[in-house]
């Protein structure tokens, strides 16, 4: 069984090695990246995904909103 998982975070660099850290996971499956809060949401919203990494001092508080309204079999990694 593998975890869908997304990362969320505004620096393309911290996307970068999340996504070399999630590829050495075999049970990880990262489907999409997203450089903005409301992109990441829109998709979660249409996405049956397990794992969300996230970074929550995004610009706005929209970060922590998102990570308030998820349901709550979601894990949540944040940076």
């Amino acid at each position: 069984m593998s975890l869908k998982c997304i990362i969320i975070d505004k620096e393309l660099a911290a996307i970068e090695l999340l996504t070399s850290f999630i590829e050495s996971f075999p049970r990880l499956n990262l489907l999409e990246t997203f450089d903005n809060v409301i992109a990441g949401s829109e998709y979660l919203h249409d996405h049956d995904i397990d794992l969300l990494f996230i970074e929550l001092s995004m610009p706005s508080s929209e970060a922590i909103s998102l990570v308030k309204s998820l349901p709550e079999k979601m894990m949540v990694s944040s940076q």
